[in-house]
C-alpha cells in the first residue's frame, strides 16, 4: 500500500468532512415515499463546510447533484487521491462496497495509463480497491457488458473517453444507441406501464415512440440508459476540460449520484473544496526542484542536442553511483520536441524526428533500441514499461504527443529544438520531466532537479512560458525554484549535502571537477589534463567502463596506453567548414563528448581524456586546425578518434596474446 503524504491526508480529510455534511443533509430532506428532495441538500452541505462560492447543479433527471474539486498540482498523486475518495464516497455517503464508478479522462493518453493501472491486480490502485471492496472490484471499457447483478454484487469502474467537442460525435451517438446485451436492464418490450413508470423517475431517458402512439413509449436499451439508471459515481480526471456545455450536459445527463473533480488547474466556476499548493508537493519530495533552464542565444539546434546529451550521460552516471549504493533503480531519460515527425515532411526545411535521430546515432553513438519516437503515426513505447530496468529507452522524440497525460518520473531533461517563435512548447511539456523518481529525494542534488535546453529563444518569452507552464501544472507558486542561464555553471546539479561541485561524471576525484565540471565546450581551450599525463594515469587500476570486444579488463590492464600514437589521427582532412554566424560567437571544441566517445575501447576516463587531448595537440599543431575547424568537425573527428584508438589498442593486445588468447602474467604458465 502506498504510504499517504501529508497534504494527501488533509486533503481526505476534508473530503471526509464534505461527505458527512452532505450524508446528513441528504437524510434530512429524503422524502418517505423515494421522491426528490424538497430542498437542494447539495448545496446546504456545501454553505455547511466551505465559505466558497458553490452554483447549484442538478442532474439530468432534475435531483440535486453533489460535486466538488480537487485541486492537486501535476505529479501530486492524482489517481492515487482519487480511488481513496471513490473508497470514501462508497462508505459514507452511499453506504456500500458496491455500485457504478464512471472514471472520466480527457485524452486517449491518460486512458490507458490510467485502464492499465486499474485492472493490473498487482497495482497499489486496484489493491487498495480490492482491499476496500472486500475482492469485488471489475474494471470495464464501453465495449464490456455487466448485468444488474453484476453492479449488486461488484464495484464496477467503467472507463470512458469524454468527448471534447460541444456535439455529439459518432462516438458518443453510439453510446446511446439500442445494442443487445442491456436487456436484463430493462422491462419487456409489452410492459408499457412499466417502461412509462421508468421514464417519469429517469425523465432523460431515451425512447422510441410517444405518450400517444398506439405502440406506446419504448425505452431504449442502450448503455447510456443503463448508465442514467445506474446513478454512477462520476471521477473526472483532468476537470478543466469537461466545462464546455456540451460536457457538461453529457456528464450531468449520466445522472450521477455525485461528480469528483480532480485538476491542476480548475475554472473559475469550479467547485473546489481542497486546494493542494505546488509548496506541498516540493516539502514531501514529489517534484524535482530547482529547474535549470539552459538558453543559448545562437548556435545550430545540434550545439543544444549535444549538451543535452552530455548532460543525461552525466546524471545516468550519478544514477549508477547512487544504484550501486542504494539498490534504487534510475534510468535518466531526455524528451526531445522537435518540429516535425511526419512522414512525408522530413525535407520540409524544418527539424524532424528522423534528423534528431540520425544525429544521436551517427555522431552520439547512441545505440537505436535507446531512441523512441512518439507521434500520432508513430509509436515506438506501445506496451513498454519505461519504469523496467529492462527497458533501454533514454532517448524520447516527439511534436506534442507527451504534453497531456504522460507519465514517467525517469524523465529528467527537456530539449527545446522546435521553432523559438512558438513559446507553447515549453508551457505544455515543463510538467513532463517535474515528477519525482518514487516519490522521494535520492539525496543527490543533480537527480534530484530536472533540466530545460532550448535555443534562441528571447529571455522575456522565455520566463513567461516557463511561469505559464508551471501554472498550468499547478506549480505556480514555485516559480521561484527556476533557474535560467545560458550554461549548466560549476556546482549546477552536485550532491545536495555538499558546498563544491560534485564529481566528474566518469569518476575521479576534485580534479575531474575543476576539469570538466560543466556540459558543453569550456573556455579557453587549454585541457585541465595534458599528454604529458598519460604515464600515470595508466599506472592506475583499471576503471569505468568495460571494454567492449578489446579483451578482458585484466588484459587491457596491460596495454600501454603511452604508446599510442593517433598515427592515423595526423592525416585527417576537416569535411566541414566552420560556421559563419557572428550571433554565435566563437564555437569551441567539446572535450566530453569527445572522451565518451572512447568510452567503450578505453576503460580509463583519465586515459581517454589524455588521449584525446594528444589529439588535438596534433592537429593544431601539425595540421593547423584552428578551433573553429575542430568545433565544425568534431562529430566524425569522435568516429576518427576511436577508430585510431581501436585500431592500436588491438595491435598491442594481439602482440601480449599467446595461441591467439591472451595470458594471465600472474598464472603458473606466466
Amino acid at each position: 500500500m502506498i504510504p499517504l503524504k501529508g497534504y494527501q491526508r488533509r486533503a481526505l480529510a476534508a473530503v471526509e468532512t464534505y461527505l458527512r455534511a452532505l450524508r446528513d443533509h441528504r437524510d434530512r430532506c429524503t422524502q418517505p415515499d423515494g421522491a426528490r428532495p424538497a430542498r437542494d441538500f447539495a448545496a446546504e452541505a456545501w454553505r455547511a463546510v466551505s465559505d466558497a462560492p458553490h452554483a447549484a447543479r442538478r442532474t439530468g433527471a432534475g435531483d440535486p447533484l453533489p460535486a466538488f474539486c480537487v485541486q492537486i498540482p501535476t505529479g501530486g498523486g492524482k489517481t492515487y487521491l482519487a480511488v481513496r475518495i471513490v473508497d470514501l464516497v462508497q462508505r459514507i455517503y452511499l453506504r456500500r462496497r458496491t455500485g457504478l464508478v464512471l472514471w472520466v479522462v480527457p485524452t486517449r493518453q491518460i486512458y490507458r495509463q490510467t485502464l492499465a493501472a486499474l485492472k493490473d491486480r498487482a497495482h497499489p490502485y486496484r489493491q487498495f480497491l480490492e482491499l476496500a471492496t472486500g475482492g469485488r472490484v471489475r474494471v470495464l471499457e464501453k465495449t464490456d457488458r455487466f448485468r444488474p447483478r453484476d453492479v449488486a454484487d461488484h464495484l464496477l469502474v467503467l472507463m470512458l473517453m469524454l468527448p471534447s467537442a460541444n456535439r455529439r460525435d459518432r462516438e458518443t451517438l453510439r453510446l446511446f444507441q439500442d445494442a443487445g446485451g442491456w436487456d436484463d436492464f430493462f422491462p419487456a418490450e409489452w410492459d408499457r406501464v412499466a417502461h412509462e413508470r421508468l421514464l417519469a423517475r429517469w425523465r432523460n431517458l431515451d425512447y422510441h415512440g410517444s405518450a400517444g402512439d398506439p405502440r406506446g413509449i419504448q425505452v431504449k436499451t442502450s448503455l447510456g440508459n443503463v448508465l442514467r439508471m445506474c446513478s454512477p459515481l462520476v471521477i473526472l480526471d483532468e476537470g478543466q476540460k469537461a466545462y464546455s456545455p456540451g460536457a457538461q450536459r453529457t456528464l450531468r445527463g449520466f445522472n450521477p449520484c455525485m461528480v469528483v473533480e480532480l485538476s491542476a488547474t480548475p475554472p473559475k466556476d469550479s467547485p473546489v473544496l481542497v486546494r493542494i499548493p505546488g509548496r506541498a508537493l516540493k516539502e514531501e519530495e514529489m517534484v524535482k526542484l530547482d529547474l535549470h533552464v539552459v538558453n543559448r542565444d545562437g548556435g545550430r539546434w545540434q550545439e543544444t542536442l549535444r549538451e543535452s546529451v552530455a548532460w543525461r550521460h552525466r546524471l545516468e552516471a550519478a544514477a549508477e553511483r547512487h544504484r550501486a549504493e542504494t539498490g534504487r533503480y534510475i534510468r535518466p531519460i531526455c524528451l526531445i520536441q522537435v518540429e516535425r515527425t511526419g512522414r512525408d515532411q522530413r525535407d520540409s526545411g524544418h527539424i524532424h524526428a528522423d534528423h534528431v535521430r540520425w544525429e544521436l546515432v551517427h555522431t552520439h553513438r547512441i545505440p537505436a533500441d535507446q531512441i523512441a519516437v512518439k507521434s500520432s503515426e508513430r509509436d515506438d513505447m506501445e506496451g513498454i514499461d519505461l519504469l523496467s530496468p529492462a527497458c533501454p529507452i533514454r532517448f524520447i522524440i516527439t511534436k506534442q504527443a507527451l504534453q497531456e497525460g504522460w507519465d514517467c518520473p525517469f524523465a529528467y531533461v527537456l530539449t527545446l529544438l522546435a521553432n523559438p517563435a512558438s513559446p507553447t512548447a515549453l508551457t505544455q511539456l515543463v510538467g513532463r520531466i517535474l515528477r519525482q523518481p518514487y516519490a522521494q529525494k535520492t539525496g543527490v542534488r543533480m537527480l534530484d532537479e530536472s533540466y530545460v535546453f532550448c535555443f534562441r529563444r528571447d529571455a522575456a518569452e522565455l520566463a513567461r512560458a516557463i511561469r505559464d507552464g508551471l501554472e498550468r501544472e499547478g506549480l505556480g507558486d514555485l516559480t521561484g525554484r527556476v533557474r535560467v542561464s545560458d550554461r549548466l555553471r560549476d556546482g549546477d546539479g552536485g550532491p545536495a549535502d555538499r558546498s563544491r561541485p560534485g564529481p566528474h561524471p566518469f569518476g575521479g576525484g576534485d580534479r575531474a571537477a575543476a576539469g570538466v565540471a560543466e556540459v558543453g565546450p569550456a573556455e579557453g581551450g587549454t585541457a585541465a589534463v595534458g599528454p604529458g599525463d598519460i604515464g600515470p594515469v595508466t599506472r592506475a587500476a583499471p576503471e569505468g567502463p568495460a571494454a567492449s570486444s578489446g579483451g578482458s579488463l585484466a588484459a587491457l590492464g596491460q596495454i600501454r596506453w603511452e604508446h599510442v600514437t593517433l598515427a592515423s589521427i595526423r592525416n585527417l582532412r576537416p569535411l566541414n567548414a566552420p560556421r559563419e554566424d557572428p550571433e554565435s560567437g566563437g564555437a569551441l571544441v567539446n572535450r566530453l563528448y569527445l572522451t565518451r566517445a572512447l568510452q567503450a575501447d578505453v576503460p580509463n576516463p583519465w586515459v581517454a581524456w589524455a588521449l584525446v587531448d594528444r589529439a588535438l595537440h596534433l592537429l593544431r599543431q601539425e595540421r593547423g586546425w584552428d578551433e573553429a575547424v575542430l568545433a565544425a568537425n568534431q562529430g566524425w573527428l569522435a568516429e576518427a578518434l576511436a577508430e585510431a584508438v581501436r585500431a592500436e589498442r588491438d595491435a598491442q593486445l594481439r602482440a601480449i596474446s599467446h595461441d591467439g588468447r591472451w595470458k594471465d602474467p600472474c598464472s603458473r604458465d606466466g
